[in-house]
């Protein structure tokens, strides 16, 4: 038995060796397993109990409890044993409270199967290709936190190999904000951004006017706007590097590298033309919505702590609009995936909280939940979106991180990137006021309560 499993299963190891033989029962020894670790399937608890007792058959010198142990591995007995003290927790007769192992593999091949029933109904070739991916899938062969395995659709996975020219055939008109234009002011901005890169400037305070909300392949803001939020950020990339970012964020500090995106988000989602107050949170704080299907589905109290949110004060509470997750700069592949399957499962968290509160109809229509992935040197914007009762993960941008001699044209896009994400965040904002039900609006509905400690500060952008 490896090292960590020997740690997790000393006190029962202490118990066979050092207890009584007549208060070493099947019984006895089955619930000290489940209080070690946790209450896993049959074949997994037998499989962990007979190889501790074999372990300890050969680890001990004394005869008669050597014996003792060896009586005890009889598989028949301890079957009989196991499903009494099943029945005995369920009634609520047993003592202690033993954490349960949530089958995944049965639930995701449920979410599976409802996907598959869903598709079969679309006649487009992309569908179809989907579909016959699906069915070949071996659920022994994909990780538990697989994004098909919640009924999500991940189109930037190799396993589906999707033409991006697809796209709309499956998500709709929706996928078309990949394809918003590059303003050329912006191209000129970042031109200027390599001449200054030597000097930090001051932040030049400006109020961005509210205008009609349209739909996520149009800009909502008129050009000006958008020069000075990118003014902003080329600003706070050049005192971050006046700061010696990249030397910062290299020395492998992954707090540091989220608090400078932290202060670049800010920037970019600075004065949004909404009249309801907005924040960016960070210090892991734990999503609700992320605890609420825990509690829901009963696989745990404490909910997912991305490392930044996005949130707005909606009918007095605060709702969970975007999700972020980062990596060191120099993370590994293993990382990046982890992350964005994680985020995958926030977005679907925070819509499904949203949705609640919806017309849902109206509200699918045009919404898209954003997952920002900060992966090692580069920003992956991802998309979650419900078409035709089908979820999507769709593949907006990707930008790297231009904190070390970048040139214009990535500089650009990584500039582009946050600009696509606030015109998503305004375009969401309206989607959700538009979508609410019906209820009779008060003063209270929009003033939100005193702030909580962890907010980003708004001090850096409020010079702006």
């Amino acid at each position: 038995m490896s090292s960590s499993s020997a740690e997790i299963f000393a006190p029962l190891y202490n118990f066979l060796k050092t207890s009584s033989l007549d208060k070493i029962t099947t019984s006895s020894v089955i619930t000290q397993q489940w209080n070690c670790f946790k209450i896993q399937s049959e074949n997994e608890d037998f499989d962990c109990l007979m190889k501790i007792l074999k372990d300890m058959e050969n680890e001990i010198n004394d005869d008669k409890r050597k014996q003792h142990l060896k009586s005890l591995q009889n598989i028949n007995q301890m079957r009989f044993v196991r499903n009494e003290l099943i029945s005995l927790k369920d009634m609520g007769f047993l003592r202690g409270k033993f954490e349960e192992e949530v089958n995944w593999k049965t639930l995701a091949l449920n979410n599976i199967t409802l996907l598959k029933d869903k598709i079969k109904k679309k006649d487009t070739p992309a569908h179809k290709h989907i579909l016959t991916t699906i069915s070949n899938i071996d659920i022994n062969k994909i990780s538990n936190d697989d994004p098909l395995c919640i009924g999500v659709i991940d189109l930037s996975s190799e396993k589906y190999n999707i033409p991006e020219s697809n796209y709309e055939s499956l998500v709709g008109e929706k996928a078309n904000i990949r394809n918003l234009s590059k303003d050329a002011g912006v191209k000129k901005i970042c031109n200027e951004f390599i001449s200054k890169r030597n000097e930090v400037h001051k932040l030049r305070k400006f109020v961005l006017p509210s205008r009609d909300i349209v739909t996520h392949d149009q800009w909502i803001e008129d050009d000006h706007i958008k020069e000075r939020i990118a003014g902003g950020i080329t600003d706070i990339l050049l005192q971050e590097i006046k700061l010696n970012a990249l030397q910062r964020v290299s020395g492998g500090s992954e707090n540091t590298l989220v608090e400078i995106i932290a202060r670049l988000i800010d920037m970019a989602m600075y004065h949004l033309p909404v009249d309801y107050e907005v924040e960016v949170t960070r210090a892991e704080r734990q999503s609700k919505a992320s605890k609420n299907r825990k509690v829901q589905q009963k696989t745990g109290s404490r909910g997912d702590k991305p490392d930044l949110m996005f949130r707005a004060y909606l009918r007095q509470k605060w709702e969970e609009i975007v999700f972020f997750e980062s990596g060191k700069w120099d993370t590994d592949e293993d990382k990046i995936c982890h992350d964005h399957n994680k985020l995958v499962q926030l977005c679907l968290d925070g819509t499904k909280e949203l949705v609640k509160k919806c017309t849902k109809e109206t509200f699918y229509r045009n919404y898209i939940g954003f997952g920002i992935n900060i992966a090692g040197k580069y920003l992956e914007i991802h998309g979650l979106i419900m078409e035709k009762e089908v979820k999507y993960h769709l593949p907006v941008i990707k930008a790297k991180i231009p904190l070390d001699k970048e040139s214009v044209e990535e500089i650009e896009e990584f500039v582009h990137a946050l600009l696509v994400l606030r015109n998503g965040v305004i375009v969401n904002l309206q989607s959700i006021v538009n979508s609410f039900q019906k209820r009779s609006r008060k003063t209270s509905d929009i003033s939100p309560p005193p702030r909580e400690a962890g907010r980003l500060s708004k001090k850096n952008s409020a010079n702006f």
